[in-house]
């Protein structure tokens, strides 16, 4: 196996429904087999040991990546919740019993940290004037957010290979507002405070442990609610932020409304959208970078969401090809 930190990886995780996808091997070293299961820590007790051990033993997967929601964990400032971090540290252990790596994601502020200022304007839809968990730390909470990732990092020092920041931070649902009246990069000046936190945690617990930055959703129009992939990190590196992770990471999922959406297709805006077929246009932004794909697939039943759905035979087929696509990149 490479070593992480000289080569360019790109992780596949597979996330749709229940996630239960095999994969076709790629070629040895190329691209590394990821599940992503977002509620394995929720879960844990209702089948969570069993689920890990289909991953490893039917999925043949190398990497679980598992979400961690820190309004659970620190429900009140310096008040770590035993029970959520104890569920997540069991499946942490769990899957590197079963031979796999473990990636998590932190995302979610608590009501406490959460910036009041931006209540007053929910998204569509939404109660306006009340906490959701869209909305962003405080500039003032991050140093509770630094603390408590130097104290989880530093109990699972070496158990965990990565901690990635967030998830999806260009789009509404993990960060809103995107913009703001004055502040047309808000959402990712924010991100890049958080980041640099969340750094400094991860450095203090885990000195080895990797940070990984960005995991954006695949397109967006530059609004309140999506910033393109591009525009974002783009910001990203000219705030600097390329000093606060060791890993890039992108969803490039196909999305609804376009004319092709097999692995090898271009989207129909690729100026707003990235795809696994226009990776470049992200690679270029942070040259020297490791990049990784942590979420990517296609569901079976249609929904709003995703706006693309496929048959169960052409979903594996599709799999086998973006794995084979992934491979072709350095």
């Amino acid at each position: 196996m490479r070593d992480w930190g000289r080569y360019w990886r790109l992780t596949i995780s597979l996330a749709v429904g229940v996630l239960l996808f095999s994969a076709a091997p790629a070629r040895a070293g190329d691209v590394m087999r990821g599940i992503c299961e977002p509620g394995l820590v929720e879960s844990w007790r209702h089948g969570g040991p069993a689920l890990v051990e289909e991953f490893a033993s039917d999925l043949g997967a190398e990497v679980v990546r598992i979400n961690f929601r820190w309004n659970e964990a620190e429900p009140a400032p310096g008040v770590y919740e035993p029970d959520y971090i104890g569920r997540a540290v069991s499946a942490i252990r769990e899957a590197r019993a079963r031979g796999m790596r473990v990636l998590l994601v932190v995302y979610e502020a608590p009501e406490w940290a959460s910036d009041r200022a931006v209540w007053g304007t929910a998204p569509p839809g939404d109660r306006a004037g009340v906490y959701h968990s869209y909305y962003p730390p405080t500039l003032g909470s991050l140093d509770e957010l630094q603390a408590f990732m130097t104290y989880f990092s530093s109990m699972l020092q070496g158990e965990v290979f990565a901690y990635s920041c967030w998830v999806e931070p260009n789009l509404w649902t993990y960060m809103y507002p995107q913009r703001t009246a004055s502040d047309p990069s808000f959402a990712v000046r924010r991100y890049a405070a958080i980041l640099e936190a969340f750094f400094a945690g991860v450095r203090a617990g885990d000195p080895q442990a990797k940070v990984v930055a960005g995991e954006t959703c695949p397109t967006g129009d530059n609004t309140r609610l999506r910033t393109s992939p591009q525009r974002f990190a783009r910001r990203l590196a000219a705030l600097g932020g390329a000093a606060y992770f060791d890993v890039y990471a992108h969803h490039p999922y196909p999305t609804g409304g376009n004319a092709r959406v097999a692995p090898g297709a271009l989207p129909d805006d690729p100026s707003r959208t990235v795809w696994l077929a226009n990776l470049d246009t992200l690679l270029e932004v942070f040259p020297g970078k490791p990049f990784y794909l942590t979420e990517y697939g296609y569901p079976t039943v249609y929904s709003l969401l995703f706006g693309v759905s496929v048959s169960e035979p052409r979903q594996a087929e599709y799999l086998r090809t973006a794995l084979r696509r992934a491979g072709r990149y350095d």
